[in-house]
């Protein structure tokens, strides 16, 4: 669940003397604060760090989707955290390797914080005059810095459900993420690399 429902549900296992474990992709209290959505040393970020401390802490095992995120939990609990990589959709095992007749490049996920859209665009702009086609699956606040580019190989694709996302994809040739230069990013791999 989100960090918020998490904290919540832990207090109720607490309360209740429920065993839980927790699996965690994103280090909070930490990623709000990379995100710029809380300020260190706020009292809104002391009281987030001290009820993620009371679930990190009480749970029987954490796991961690990759060894970034695990250092960083370690710092809030004596929990047992063990890494199990996971992300890959059972889905693509069905899916048919059909690739379109064009080299293709794609991204696709959520176009917010720790995506490096600007980077994505001078990329796509860098290949504006090639035979590489360019498809973009996503939405988010950045998403503005995509549907304004005009150009024959490019398509944006917005948000597409699930399925229709691993259809797409599993027809490009190269599949790219591009994160921000933190240190949350630099400890995350994000779930479609999986899927690329």
């Amino acid at each position: 669940p989100s960090f918020f429902a998490a904290i919540v549900i832990s207090l109720y296992c607490r309360l209740r003397s429920i065993h839980y474990i927790l699996e965690v992709r994103d280090a909070h209290p930490d990623g709000m604060i990379a995100s710029g959505v809380l300020k260190e040393n706020t009292v809104i970020y002391k009281v987030f760090t001290f009820f993620g401390k009371i679930m990190y802490s009480n749970a029987q095992k954490i796991i961690a989707s990759n060894e970034g995120i695990a250092n960083r939990l370690k710092a809030y609990t004596k929990s047992n955290v063990e890494v199990i990589f996971n992300g890959f959709p059972d889905k693509m095992v069905e899916v048919k390797q059909i690739k379109y007749e064009k080299f293709t490049l794609c991204f696709h996920g959520i176009l917010a914080l720790f995506q490096d859209v600007p980077s994505l665009v001078k990329i796509i702009q860098l290949l504006r005059d090639t035979e590489i086609n360019i498809i973009v699956i996503g939405y988010g606040p950045k998403e503005s810095l995509l549907k304004g580019l005009s150009q024959k190989n490019f398509s944006y694709l917005g948000k597409l459900d699930p399925d229709r996302t691993l259809e797409v994809i599993s027809k490009c040739h190269l599949g790219i993420s591009i994160r921000t230069d933190d240190p949350i990013s630099r400890d995350s791999f994000p779930v479609k690399i999986w899927e690329y």
